[in-house]
């Protein structure tokens, strides 16, 4: 049988809404309302038998897409309300993180789900916030071009 991951973008709303709201990230009520519809969804796609569900690392997205700059965290928290449903991302974006920290809370929260959590893992290629993220690193965001930055790219991501 198919296993079916369901991968989502959690947004603030509708493009209109959101273009008419910015700086919506400052807005908690559309927050919350975003937290309770995913809520809404993986209890529902636990219901239904679905394998997993997923979401990105997106950071510094004021205009209300994408708002998940700790994937993690909102593992953990969805999976609190469901029962067998896996969770995770697609993915991690690796050059962006210390990767000691990041396997100690990985290896936390697959923990407190109980061995529900399954990890991908990204290289990164959207500058506005990486090239800000990884600077400690050396690293920013890259096109798979073989330039000198996508190899610096390639070699942390394989570290």
């Amino acid at each position: 049988m198919t296993e079916v991951i369901l991968q989502v973008y959690p947004t603030l709303g509708d493009e209109q809404e959101m273009a008419a709201r910015r700086p919506i990230g400052r807005d908690n009520d559309a927050y919350q309302r975003m937290l309770a519809s995913l809520i809404e969804l993986v209890k529902a796609a636990d219901d239904l038998g679905y394998w997993g569900i997923t979401h990105v690392e997106h950071h510094m997205h004021s205009e209300g897409m994408e708002i998940s700059p700790s994937p993690l965290m909102l593992n953990l928290y969805l999976g609190q309300h469901t029962k067998r449903l896996r969770h995770g991302q697609l993915g991690l974006v690796l050059p962006a993180h210390d990767p000691i920290r990041l396997a100690e809370e990985i290896a936390m929260v697959d923990h407190m789900l109980k061995g529900r959590l399954f990890v991908g893992m990204a290289r990164g290629y959207q500058a506005r916030w990486q090239n800000i993220l990884c600077q400690r690193f050396g690293v920013t965001s890259t096109a798979s071009d073989m330039s000198d930055a996508d190899q610096r790219n390639r070699l942390l991501f394989s570290e």
